[in-house]
């Protein structure tokens, strides 16, 4: 693993030597009027953990240039400093379930009470019979 990682820190770090080196002369550029495209991505990822099982989906917003194809910047929705289980306290505690959801303190996340009662709500597929063994 540790092979596998420093080849990932190699290749991180010469990415981020590339992009610098085109990205410093940008300011002396003779740049005239650039044609930006912009595209939405969505990841869905399965849970991780057995007793949570939400879905994940991770949005990502990228630009490039139209005429040369130089991406601008993928940005992703991740903060890798979001813990559940401190989210789900926080919000307790911030009264974040007596409001409605869109004028919570964490109205982007979901929380893990909304998750229950999405359960319960979800309609059983209909047509399926249980298999009776013979």
């Amino acid at each position: 693993m540790s092979t596998l990682y420093r080849k990932i820190d190699f290749i991180d770090h010469q990415c981020i030597a590339f992009a610098a080196e085109r990205e410093r002369n940008l300011p002396t550029m003779p740049l005239t009027r650039l044609y930006i495209g912009v595209d939405r991505q969505d990841y869905m990822i399965n849970w991780s953990d057995a007793d949570d099982r939400r879905n994940i989906i991770f949005r990502a917003v990228g630009s490039a240039d139209n005429t040369t194809g130089y991406v601008l910047g993928l940005h992703l929705n991740f903060d890798p400093l979001m813990d559940p289980d401190l989210i789900e306290m926080d919000a307790i505690a911030s009264g974040d379930y007596e409001v409605k959801p869109a004028y919570r303190r964490y109205a982007r996340l979901w929380l893990r009470r909304d998750y229950l009662d999405a359960i319960k709500r979800k309609p059983e597929p209909k047509g399926l019979e249980p298999i009776q063994s013979p």
